[in-house]
């Protein structure tokens, strides 16, 4: 019965967005770039100590290695779709994460900030992600678009810091914010604040720091936990982003929660920008059970069959293996069969980044 209503939804959303002649698929991956869990010794520590929960994203998600990269893209090489390319992930970028050693010389009155390229250097087995990375842009393996300048709510983490709370400190010491049981998520980075314009400061940086680091604007954005105002859509309009990732709702931050706004497919907000709506999920490290493979391929049939792209959420954490290199694995494993199903029930399909799939609405 729950599979039947989940079928149900998804053809009302479907049918409900703008068409399109061409079987067009979409991978959007989120939060590259940004830290997590450090590591193994960090995870155990923060969960003896009740800072995180048992969960995927605290189980599984960090930095991404060498290898890491080097093997999604050697999967992703391996397919080709009618017009001869590769399956292509969005790659959703944070651009950076907190310099733990100048905020806590300021007890934690000022905010600071490195560049993830330099988050990256800290972390070992990352020597040549940066080369791996841009041969995999060059090869049509992975397009960097923008998810933020950071993925925590900079003044509320701030807040907690500097009025000592127990577990921000304890993950602050080992150079992580990841906390849990908070109420608000302190990852929800554009979530309410009186004052709006740190909002705007974090997303105009945010998107110079997209330029500087890939030689190119992003023209689409995914905002983090799909949490932000209507006042931010005019913000990042003005600074050249043209479509917005997301799920079928918007979550409009309020002081004490939040309103869902619908949203599907080629829909058009009052500034032009064209609403990119995941359709499709392929998320193996939160699955609890072992039908990831076939429920993706009923979204995509959905998809199809009502005539928009299968947009499909596949998040970073499925494919790294510092904390888990035996999860890694069987996820790419499952992607490729993923894959192989696709190219045989859909030969004619079209593998397009995020960026390519909001021009066909234009």
């Amino acid at each position: 019965m729950s599979s039947f209503k989940a079928d149900l939804g998804s053809y009302l959303v479907n049918s409900l967005s703008k068409k399109l002649n061409s079987k067009v698929i979409v991978f959007e991956s989120d939060d590259w770039g940004a830290i997590r869990m450090p590591s193994n010794n960090t995870l155990k520590h923060l969960l003896e100590r009740g800072v995180v929960l048992d969960r995927p994203y605290s189980k599984y998600d960090s930095i991404a290695t060498d290898q890491d990269l080097t093997d999604l893209f050697e999967t992703l090489s391996k397919y080709k779709d009618s017009a001869g390319n590769h399956p292509i992930f969005t790659f959703n970028f944070i651009m950076a994460n907190p310099d733990f050693e100048r905020i806590k010389k300021d007890n934690f009155e000022k905010y600071h900030f490195k560049k993830f390229e330099d988050t990256i250097a800290d972390y070992p087995n990352t020597e040549n992600y940066k080369t791996i990375l841009f041969n995999g842009i060059n090869e049509g393996f992975c397009k960097p678009q923008f998810h933020g300048r950071e993925h925590v709510n900079v003044n509320k983490w701030l807040k907690l810091l500097a009025s000592s709370h127990k577990n921000a400190i304890e993950a602050f010491n080992h150079n992580a914010y990841c906390i849990d049981n908070l109420g608000k998520s302190i990852y929800v980075t554009y979530d309410y604040e009186e004052d709006i314009r740190s909002h705007v400061n974090s997303l105009t940086e945010g998107l110079k720091m997209f330029r500087n680091a890939f030689g190119f604007d992003s023209e689409t954005i995914i905002f983090p936990n799909y949490v932000w105002s209507k006042h931010l859509e005019t913000i990042v309009n003005t600074l050249g982003v043209k479509g917005i990732q997301g799920t079928k709702f918007q979550n409009l931050p309020k002081p004490t929660g939040y309103k869902r706004k619908f949203r599907v497919n080629g829909s058009v907000n009052t500034h032009g920008q064209i609403n990119l709506v995941r359709n499709c999920f392929f998320e193996p490290s939160s699955s609890k059970n072992n039908r990831t493979v076939s429920r993706c391929l009923r979204d995509i049939n959905i998809a199809f069959n009502t005539g928009v792209p299968a947009v499909i959420s596949t998040h970073r954490l499925n494919y790294i293996s510092r904390l888990s290199d035996f999860n890694k694995q069987n996820n790419l494993k499952m992607l490729s069969e993923l894959l192989e199903s696709i190219k045989k029930k859909w030969p004619n399909v079209l593998f397009l980044s995020s960026d390519q799939l909001f021009k066909l609405y234009l």
